[in-house]
């Protein structure tokens, strides 16, 4: 389990080097995570309109793409999130102990 986390932890980690290195988008992230209290508002807000600019520009087109994104996304999340007991190794720590027998004497 303690492979499976820390592989988990790599892919997060360049996962979030790569997003900070985004030219216009890691500029926004870094402010929101390093900067002021309210910067993570703004960041919000940022998205909001970037999604409601690429939804007037694009239309009804943009939100079909981005909904079926969306499930894909969230298939995939479910996906991983019940197969990490797969990669458990050792004893199952979910399975109930085995009843322990009766020893009784025959009269």
């Amino acid at each position: 389990m303690d492979q499976v986390n820390a592989y988990l932890g790599s892919i997060m980690e360049t996962a979030a080097r790569v997003a900070l290195r985004v030219p216009v988008f890691g500029w926004f992230l870094k402010d929101a995570i390093y900067g002021a209290p309210d910067a993570k508002y703004y960041f919000i807000a940022n998205l909001v309109v970037c999604f409601a600019a690429l939804v007037y520009f694009f239309g009804y087109p943009f939100l079909i793409i981005y909904a079926l994104t969306m499930t894909a996304l969230a298939l995939v999340s479910l996906i991983i999130l019940t197969a990490s007991d797969m990669f458990r190794k050792g004893e199952d720590k979910d399975a109930a102990p085995k009843p322990v027998g009766r020893t009784t004497k025959a009269r």
